[in-house]
């Protein structure tokens, strides 16, 4: 039986076999969904496909379940040109990346912590 404890206090290692039936574009896939995933699974709905054009979803949400429904993109063109056209050079780019750290690297580490793997600039 799938549900919330599956991550407290961690993610369970089994979790891949229990949600293994679940669909490409599952309702766990929605974004920001703040409790929105488990009301809809309590409602039998499982995909994002399925779910009513009456639920309550916040703009972002709408477009993504849109997204899926009626398979199109949405590209925010007016702001995207907006931010690009107050950008001024030269600009310089931070990349950190970070991986799961499976083995205590490090004093005080554990199995869910965060190690940085990279910094570039």
């Amino acid at each position: 039986h799938i549900g919330p404890h599956c991550f407290n206090p961690f993610e369970c290692d089994y979790k891949h076999h229990c949600w293994a039936g679940l669909p490409a574009n599952s309702i766990f896939d929605l974004y920001n969904a703040r409790g929105k995933d488990w009301d809809l699974y309590q409602k039998g709905i499982l995909s994002l496909a399925d779910i009513p054009e009456d639920y309550d979803l916040n703009h972002r949400q709408q477009l993504q379940v849109n997204g899926i429904k009626k398979d199109e993109s949405y590209i925010d063109l007016i702001n995207i040109k907006n931010f690009l056209s107050e950008l001024k050079g030269p600009l310089y780019f931070f990349d950190f990346e970070t991986i799961n750290n499976y083995i205590y690297t490090t004093r005080g580490s554990c199995k869910t912590s965060k190690l940085k793997l990279s910094i570039d600039i």
